[in-house]
């Protein structure tokens, strides 16, 4: 009596809700939606069409929807970025990004390669020399400067000008260029110090604040 209602009740679903199989793909895109998913599908069946019935109307359908998919792919890419980068959180923006920007688990290279006038320049040294060179002459070319020499002149009363020369002024103060004292010089010193200075020459290298540090020379 139950296989029968069993049976029965199978036919019935099967007829009125029939199982259907579907291929379910995994690590989806996260800029994937739905117009282009559909778009997909569409594409694949025209594939299989082909693949039944190879035939030039049956391919130029099929590159029609391929073409389309391939530009709504583009749109997808787009819009998904422009809404992570307009979005007020930043670490909604830096997870979008950042599968996109570098990976842990692979190893980044090191290697700078420069072009420069027909050449690819890899030592670093030479690399740094050449940007230095470019930046310090960068202005060169500027016609406001080489038209007018007294460009800049007005900036000298500049209050963060004037607080660099402050601070360079009390800087030189402090430090004191290393200098050779001469022997009369040094006896004065080993008298003021009571340190036995006139025997070997002195070189004094440090002067801050007040203080004298010196040491034998070599």
């Amino acid at each position: 009596m139950y296989y029968v209602f069993e049976s029965l009740y199978i036919d019935i679903l099967n007829e009125h809700a029939p199982l259907k199989q579907f291929q379910v793909r995994g690590n989806q895109v996260p800029f994937m939606n739905e117009q282009w998913r559909k778009a997909i599908r569409h594409r694949n069946r025209l594939w299989k069409q082909f693949i039944r019935e190879r035939n030039d109307t049956n391919y130029a359908t099929y590159k029609v929807q391929r073409n389309k998919c391939t530009s709504l792919r583009r749109t997808a890419i787009k819009n998904y970025f422009l809404k992570k980068t307009e979005a007020d959180n930043p670490r909604e923006f830096w997870n979008a990004y950042r599968p996109f920007m570098h990976s842990r688990k692979s190893k980044q290279a090191n290697d700078i390669l420069l072009k420069e006038q027909n050449a690819v320049i890899s030592d670093k040294q030479q690399i740094a020399d050449i940007f230095n060179d470019h930046f310090v002459n960068i202005a060169n070319g500027a016609p406001e400067i080489n038209e007018h020499p007294d460009f800049g002149v007005d900036l000298n009363e500049h209050p963060s000008i004037i607080a660099i020369q402050d601070y360079l002024t009390i800087k030189n103060k402090v430090h004191l260029t290393t200098s050779l004292f001469n022997t009369s010089t040094r006896c004065k010193l080993s008298s003021l110090f009571q340190t036995s200075m006139c025997e070997s020459p002195v070189v004094m290298t440090q002067y801050r604040r007040g203080s004298l540090k010196s040491r034998p020379q070599q």
